[in-house]
């Protein structure tokens, strides 16, 4: 092989590898996100209450289910429970609970829509606030009771919900399993 035929193939091959990591970053940059979505585990009578011991049995369970899910971020609403329900996640993970209000669907939109592509964010919200965040990224959750809410007795279902990268004409994608209480 001569000087000339080996600069040719190392530039090829220099080329080549180029291409393929190109590709890779613009396939990452094509994945958008991962949104998992649940209500609160069961929890006591009051205000703000805690978790029952199911509740926190539960919220055991979550972490077991979710603690391979690659999570980047926690959100939770402001009241004990939803926080309650995250904490063993949280724990198993090593990462915080952030905080956005109940009340604030727009910030909770805005945070899983300025979410990095390739992201997964797990959400613990209420049986009125799950649905509403799912309609507002454009999902339709199923098995509402007629307020369109989650029934109250229900407390083991959990939404994924895959966004599209954010210049993307697909629509959301939305599984959503039960364990069936």
């Amino acid at each position: 092989m001569t000087i000339t035929t080996a600069a040719i193939t190392i530039l090829a091959l220099t080329a080549s590898l180029a291409l393929v990591l190109k590709t890779e970053e613009s396939e990452m940059a094509g994945q958008g996100r991962t949104i998992i979505v649940l209500r609160h585990a069961e929890k006591e009578a009051g205000a703000d209450p805690v978790l029952t011991e199911r509740g926190l049995k539960r919220a055991q369970d979550v972490a077991l289910l979710l603690g391979k899910c690659g999570a980047t971020a926690l959100i939770s609403s402001e009241f004990k429970r939803t926080r309650l329900t995250l904490e063993p996640l949280a724990m198993a993970l090593e990462r915080k609970v952030e905080t956005i209000p109940a009340a604030d669907t727009k910030q909770l939109v805005e945070r899983c829509r300025t979410a990095a592509d390739g992201s997964t964010l797990v959400i613990c919200g209420h049986s009125n606030t799950v649905p509403a965040l799912l309609k507002a990224l454009g999902a339709e959750p199923t098995r509402l009771d007629a307020a369109a809410m989650i029934p109250d007795a229900e407390f083991g279902r959990l939404y994924i919900l895959h966004l599209p990268p954010a210049n993307s004409t697909l629509t959301p994608m939305l599984t959503e399993l039960s364990t069936g209480a």
